[in-house]
């Protein structure tokens, strides 16, 4: 993958784009299957929010991991521009389905989630840099 950014200073976009649609693509897969599961199984629809937060946690962590080893450096920069953009991106995506859904108390755990899974996986990604 990426070697250690000789400038260690520079913010890669690029680099947070193709983080943020892993992000976005694996949201997507994680939440099919999670429907999937729901539909044909017995599984009580009061777990779904935990689901949910499992889902954003993890897809924004593994899109920030994806930005900061391309970018070779300044994983916790790269890895909140993940977090942020994939829950700006998420949150316009559930007001177009449902604009009444959004709760500020959602919209602020949703947030919260996406910006710590964004700072662990930045985090891991320039730690297991090769």
């Amino acid at each position: 993958m990426a070697k250690l950014d000789p400038a260690h200073g520079t913010f890669n976009p690029g680099a947070v784009l193709r983080g943020t649609l892993t992000a976005l693509a694996l949201t997507f897969v994680l939440s099919l299957a999670g429907g999937l599961v729901y539909f044909f199984t017995s599984l009580p629809e009061q777990t779904m929010p935990v689901l949910s937060a499992g889902i954003i946690l993890l897809s924004a962590a593994a899109g920030a991991f994806v930005a900061a080893r391309r970018a070779g450096g300044r994983g916790l920069n790269h890895g909140l521009a993940v977090g942020l953009a994939t829950f700006i991106l998420l949150w316009v995506a559930a007001l177009l389905v449902s604009p009444a859904s959004a709760s500020p108390q959602g919209v602020l755990e949703k947030l919260s989630l996406a910006v710590l899974g964004g700072l662990l996986g930045g985090f891991a990604g320039v730690t297991f840099l090769p």
